[in-house]
């Protein structure tokens, strides 16, 4: 079930502003890994087409099919990765509606703070993602025999590749935390908490081992790259950051929920140091 038929609330669905990365998944009636398969193709046809168009031989010296397509593959696991992000979110917080002390209408508000996006942060992110991106083609580690001149072919494509997956990466990224946060937000006002009985509050770890599991794909992703011998530096850099990442995004949904646990067994411990207290007393 898509994102605007899980949110019941008119108003809700109308106000909400969903970046477009989720939108492209929900506007095509795809299962999320079959559009990224679809993109994937689509970007290595682009890079054909490209290759074609300036001339070929110069340029197909210059790359390895392989890396282009691995490429791809990168740009279309960042778009599906938040896609799927989101969706997971979104059931989780149904999920969680039995354990959360709010009306109704409170809980739709909830469903709007946690998936809303400005469109200003999303922007300014991404412009730092391509910015990053075109930082990176200018380092000399990303270059064996020296980076070519700019307007080569070589260096056009390679410029405009980078500009385009780091800007998808950083909106991924972005995201991923921000979905993390509000729901780790939502657990530390919301959650109603039974210490005899934690389960209807799974979901916030589940939340969490979904996207530590996602980011599991960067790793997988990154640690081929390490295959390019231009691309060792970067790479191991990448795994690095995937992995300061995935342990965020496992950790990250539950803190609020535990602070919320922690607050209630110093309650429930008051309460029994009080009790037997007066049993003391009357000894």
């Amino acid at each position: 079930m898509r994102y605007r038929e899980r949110v019941a609330e008119p108003q809700a669905k109308r106000n909400a502003r969903i970046p477009w990365t989720i939108l492209l998944f929900e506007r095509i009636s795809l299962a999320p890994v079959w559009t990224g398969l679809l993109i994937t193709g689509l970007w290595l046809f682009v890079y054909l087409i490209y290759g074609y168009l300036v001339g070929g031989h110069p340029f197909w010296e210059d790359t390895a099919l392989w890396f282009e397509l691995l490429h791809g593959l990168m740009i279309a696991y960042a778009l599906t990765v938040t896609a799927y992000w989101f969706r997971g979110t979104v059931r989780d917080l149904q999920a969680l509606r039995p354990a959360l002390g709010c009306s109704e209408t409170e809980f739709t508000a909830e469903v709007r703070e946690v998936t809303y996006f400005e469109r200003r942060p999303l922007v300014v992110v991404t412009l730092i993602g391509a910015a990053i991106g075109i930082g990176i083609t200018f380092s000399p580690g990303s270059w064996i025999s020296g980076r070519p001149a700019l307007g080569d072919p070589m260096m056009t494509w390679v410029i405009l590749k980078s500009a385009f997956l780091f800007s998808l990466i950083a909106h991924a990224v972005y995201v991923s935390i921000a979905l993390a946060a509000r729901l780790s937000r939502t657990g530390e006002r919301r959650a109603r908490v039974n210490l005899l009985d934690v389960t209807p509050l799974m979901p916030f770890a589940r939340n969490g081992l979904r996207g530590a599991l996602l980011l599991l794909g960067w790793i997988v992703l990154a640690s081929l790259s390490l295959l390019a011998p231009w691309s060792g530096d970067i790479a191991i850099g990448g795994l690095c950051v995937v992995v300061g990442l995935a342990v965020a995004s496992l950790l990250g949904p539950v803190v609020g929920v535990h602070r919320r646990i922690h607050e209630a067994k110093q309650i429930e411990l008051e309460r029994i140091r009080v009790a037997i207290g007066k049993e003391s007393s009357l000894r």
